[in-house]
């Protein structure tokens, strides 16, 4: 995995724009979306990470059941308690999921180490399937890059379908209605639902209604929502003041309730105790580690209030508002250091349970935050 130095595009600015990154460039003037370089990899180096991704999603599910069995399991998780049995029945209906971002890095022996699953609310999406994948075409179009992406959550809508978890009738896209990336991330997922023949509609997660009759959440127009995609995290579902019709209502939810359990950092102290010392793991404990690691919030996003220790005492920390949370900590692994003084993470893309390609972000500190970079990448 090398870093480059490459010329960006005439006007790129206006080139993603137009294919819907409308936040290519940060409000202080600072790019996210970078082009003045990009990421190379051995077709070795991308089979590796597509092994790890595929091996730890099996992981990740025999953690959530292993935390289904036990009586406090999701107490134990500090999931909120208006979530637990909307998350049991998911589970037991079988309720299947749609997506998912692993991030990983690599230690000094070349091993993909897992920081971890973002398999509820995971962003960064068109921009690792649509806008890399038009600039690899316009700038190394000889070159193959790990990018299905696309092609994937419209196999997966299909899946689904097939299966009768989603109906091609009208599906509910929702998310917070200000927020320019949840809005253009939930938008590109609405259209590989719309390329799939699924009827879409959107509308802000504060427009939802409850009809007590029916039982029921309706939109604007008080039409039922029977089929939702949100990009709302379920641990702030759990928070709502509707928050106690969620096990009530009659209707599909992607991503399904089950998936909280992956929100809880406290799954990483569940996957230590399934599979000991497993290669892809970093130790984890809920109690401050020996020299260098990083203390992370149960529910944090983006390295909101992740703090890196340095033998002990705090080095970097990202500011953020989860400041009443538990934490867990995990040892400390480099992100991938580059000649530039970078520091970058990769993001594995998962559609269901397939990996289907890759986001590489960046920072010129070691912990990535909501301001760092994305850089396109190739195979070579």
């Amino acid at each position: 995995m090398i870093r480059n130095d490459c010329k960006p595009r005439a006007d790129f600015q206006k080139i993603v724009e137009s294919q819907g990154l409308v936040f290519h460039t940060d409000p202080n003037g600072a790019p996210y979306w970078k082009e003045d370089a990009y990421y190379s990899f051995s077709g070795a180096r991308v089979d590796e990470l597509y092994e790890a991704a595929k091996e730890l999603h099996q992981m990740f599910l025999a953690a959530a059941e292993q935390v289904l069995e036990r009586e406090k399991g999701l107490a134990e998780l500090e999931i909120p308690p208006s979530l637990h049995g909307v998350i049991r029945s998911s589970w037991e209906n079988d309720q299947r999921e749609f997506y998912g971002r692993f991030d990983l890095t690599f230690d000094a022996q070349g091993t993909p180490k897992l920081f971890e699953y973002n398999a509820d609310t995971p962003t960064g999406l068109l921009e690792s399937s649509i806008i890399q994948w038009y600039w690899k075409n316009d700038r190394f179009p000889r070159a193959d890059q790990f990018n299905s992406i696309h092609e994937g959550l419209i196999t997966r809508w299909k899946e689904l379908i097939e299966h009768r978890q989603v109906h091609a009738k009208m599906m509910h896209f929702t998310s917070v209605g200000d927020h320019a990336e949840d809005r253009m991330t939930i938008g590109y997922l609405e259209q590989t639902a719309q390329e799939a023949g699924i009827a879409t509609g959107y509308l802000a997660i504060d427009r939802m209604g409850w009809e007590r009759k029916s039982k029921i959440f309706v939109d604007e127009q008080n039409q039922p929502i029977r089929q939702l995609m949100k990009l709302y995290p379920w641990e702030w579902l759990g928070q709502e003041s509707f928050a106690p019709h969620l096990s009530e209502a009659n209707w599909m939810v992607l991503e399904p309730a089950w998936k909280a359990i992956f929100a809880s950092k406290k799954l990483l102290l569940v996957l230590q105790e399934l599979y000991p010392d497993h290669r892809y793991l970093l130790p984890v404990s809920s109690q401050p580690l020996r020299g260098d690691y990083v203390a992370k919030p149960l529910f944090g996003r983006e390295g909101a209030n992740v703090t890196y220790y340095k033998n002990g005492m705090a080095a970097d920390q990202r500011e953020g508002p989860a400041k009443d949370q538990s934490f867990i900590f995990q040892k400390y692994c480099p992100l991938i250091r580059s000649r530039a003084g970078t520091y970058a993470q990769c993001g594995i893309w998962m559609a269901g349970p397939e990996p289907v390609g890759m986001g590489v972000r960046e920072d010129s500190r070691p912990i990535l935050g909501n301001t760092s970079h994305f850089v396109p990448h190739v195979i070579v």
